[in-house]
């Protein structure tokens, strides 16, 4: 009966000593807590670039018959602030007739009034 009672009282200390704060399992749940609690580190900035290419949507402009030309959408490659080289386009007008403007180096296509 002794051993018996003796057994009991182990196994009572030993789940007191689970159940209490001064267990590994705690320390365990107490790191993880601050780990999930501490702030993220900060992220460096990248440098932003300019794009090389700019894309300039389908205009209408004045056309050389009195009416309006379409300019078809397209990329412009830019060279320096205030310049772009534009591809050759092919502009039709009102009347469908087409005419095809050569590449070149051009101001930005919102300051343009041509192609």
């Amino acid at each position: 009966m002794c051993a018996k009672s003796a057994a009991s009282l182990l196994v009572a200390g030993w789940l007191a000593f689970q159940l209490g704060g001064a267990s590994p399992s705690s320390r365990v749940l107490d790191q993880l807590e601050r780990a999930v609690k501490r702030p993220l580190p900060a992220v460096p900035q990248r440098e932003v670039t300019p794009p090389e290419r700019v894309w300039v949507p389908d205009r209408y402009i004045p056309g050389s018959d009195g009416g309006v030309a379409h300019v078809p959408a397209h990329w412009e490659r830019q060279v320096t602030e205030r310049e772009f080289h534009v591809p050759p386009l092919v502009v039709c007008g009102a009347g469908r007739e087409c005419v095809l403007v050569p590449a070149g180096v051009r101001p930005p296509a919102a300051e343009r009034p041509g192609p």
